[in-house]
């Protein structure tokens, strides 16, 4: 790969293609071909920067022979010239209007350099969130714990 350096998700430019993002594989999911439930038409993939930020990226069936061997949830990926465009799906998983595909020019290299979150998630405190101190269009999840005491008489 010929550029080495590295743009974050914030950064990324749809008038530009001659970049590289370093990403870690979040979570993965197949969409299937009309008409048949053993033909995949499309592979999805949540990808992380090391700022901790999230872009959905896209592989048609047309390129899995060149990048399938790469797609491994928990790997860290160099994607070098990857399209940017609108995010036309119906459900938003980043909350991002763009994402990123993977396309005749694009090239994928494994590498073991990460310096970013280990984890996908982002604990918030409670309070923060009931203050609106949490950024518009941030996925939060609630964890609740209950305790219990038992007593026998």
């Amino acid at each position: 790969m010929e550029n080495n350096k590295i743009t974050l998700f914030r950064s990324l430019n749809a008038q530009s293609t001659n970049y590289t993002v370093k990403a870690k594989i979040i979570s993965m999911w197949n969409k299937k071909m009309n008409g048949s439930n053993s033909q995949i038409y499309r592979v999805d993939m949540l990808l992380m920067d090391e700022e901790g930020s999230f872009i959905q990226c896209s592989c048609l069936h047309k390129l899995f022979k060149r990048f399938l061997k790469f797609f491994v949830v928990d790997d860290c990926l160099l994607f070098h010239k990857p399209s940017l465009a609108k995010d036309t799906t119906k459900i938003k998983v980043t909350g991002n209007d763009q994402k990123l595909s993977l396309y005749a020019f694009s090239s994928v290299l494994k590498t073991e350099n990460w310096s970013g979150p280990r984890y996908f998630f982002r604990f918030t405190d409670f309070k923060s969130v009931l203050s609106k101190k949490v950024e518009v269009n941030t996925p939060i999840g609630i964890y609740s714990c209950i305790t219990i005491i038992i007593t026998f008489t």
